[in-house]
């Protein structure tokens, strides 16, 4: 048994250090690892994806990026939704890193170009905007973008306190945050 978990352990490391060689910096991919792990006891891994159109498909086609990772965590409580079901939450999170911040500011200018199911065209900065998503948040570093989305019927008490871990971990000094709290929700700019 610990033989198998020390396996999966160790090809998830794997599989998250494989930074291209045209990549700078390991550090997002170590950042990555550790909340990863320090997130196990309530999330394990999902092999789940995240395929709704008009969000990271854009940064995915649109931006060329030097390291991606994608995971899926899924909570180990399950709870009931608005729709009396009982749902594991699933938190599909991406690692975008550029080359440098003229790349990363392409993504994030592309992203705004076409975000939501419904590809609208959003203005940085203008609180209110509505998009057709799921709930999300996006950090915009330097030369890295952070995503997390969550189904609506997934929202929980935990989504904040996940969201308020994201940001602790990887938000950098001048980093902006872009965030829809809800389905149908406005949203939520800030530096």
């Amino acid at each position: 048994m610990i033989k198998s978990i020390a396996i999966i352990g160790f090809s998830l490391l794997s599989s998250i250090l494989r930074v291209s060689a045209q990549s700078v910096d390991k550090t997002l991919a170590v950042k990555v690892i550790g909340f990863v792990d320090s997130s196990k006891m309530k999330y394990s891994i999902s092999s789940q994806t995240y395929n709704v159109s008009g969000n990271d498909h854009i940064l995915d086609q649109r931006a060329p990026y030097s390291w991606k990772k994608a995971v899926t965590l899924k909570s180990r409580a399950a709870f009931k939704n608005n729709y009396k079901k009982v749902v594991y939450p699933r938190l599909f999170l991406s690692f975008y890193e550029y080359k440098n911040h003229t790349g990363c500011d392409k993504a994030k200018s592309e992203l705004l170009k076409c975000l939501g199911g419904d590809c609208t065209t959003v203005n940085w900065g203008e609180n209110g905007s509505s998009v057709k998503s799921s709930p999300f948040i996006y950090i915009f570093n330097k030369n890295q973008i952070i995503v997390c989305h969550v189904f609506c019927e997934h929202i929980n008490s935990d989504w904040e306190k996940f969201k308020k871990d994201l940001i602790k971990t990887f938000k950098q000094k001048n980093a902006l945050t872009m965030e829809l709290l809800a389905c149908g929700a406005p949203l939520k700019f800030s530096d």
